[in-house]
């Protein structure tokens, strides 16, 4: 349990310092950061959390986007009529626990080219902070496909209004609830 929180606290670590260097990209390396402070449904892991999340964004955006969940636990966001993946988000199962779950950002329509060096590869995540009630989702250090002032214009817009109304039927959930 020790060498558990040691591990979680290296992670916070590691998360404050990436929302430290701000959202506002370099022309260089225009990565983008989103990150939104969620009520945490009673009984919920992270990755039973993602698993809502990828539910949700079917029903929410159907007909025009669907998640796919394989059994490695990576989440494959498709559009409607297109047969490859808007974004792969790959499972981490190095970096996540139960208050954590890590998916790596390893290609799709919607990002650039994924870099093969692992460490310059963005992440969406999921954190539970149980003593405060809340959790965090976020997706850090995102090449977004678009050009960048498109992104800025209606990505960036499009992707807050998601985020704001996932947060409400979290907060409907019963302890432990898994929907299908």
């Amino acid at each position: 349990a020790v060498e558990e929180e040691k591990r979680l606290a290296a992670g916070d670590r590691e998360l404050a310092r990436h929302l430290s260097r701000g959202a506002s990209p370099s022309r260089e390396r225009r990565s983008a950061y989103s990150i939104q402070r969620m009520a945490l449904p009673a009984g919920q892991d992270a990755f039973g959390i993602a698993e809502e999340y990828g539910r949700w964004i079917s029903r929410f955006l159907r007909p025009f986007v669907k998640v796919v969940i394989h059994p490695d636990r990576s989440l494959f966001f498709y559009a409607w009529l297109i047969h490859l993946p808007l974004l792969f988000l790959k499972y981490s199962p190095g970096k996540s626990n139960e208050r954590r779950a890590v998916f790596m950002i390893r290609g799709g329509l919607l990002c650039r080219e994924a870099r093969r060096n692992e460490k310059s590869l963005g992440w969406f995540e999921i954190r539970l902070f149980p003593r405060l009630g809340c959790f965090i989702i976020g997706i850090f250090k995102f090449h977004p496909s678009l050009p960048w002032w498109l992104y800025k214009l209606v990505k960036a817009p499009f992707h807050m209004f998601v985020m704001r109304y996932f947060g409400r039927p979290l907060g409907r959930l019963p302890p432990g609830a898994r929907r299908s």
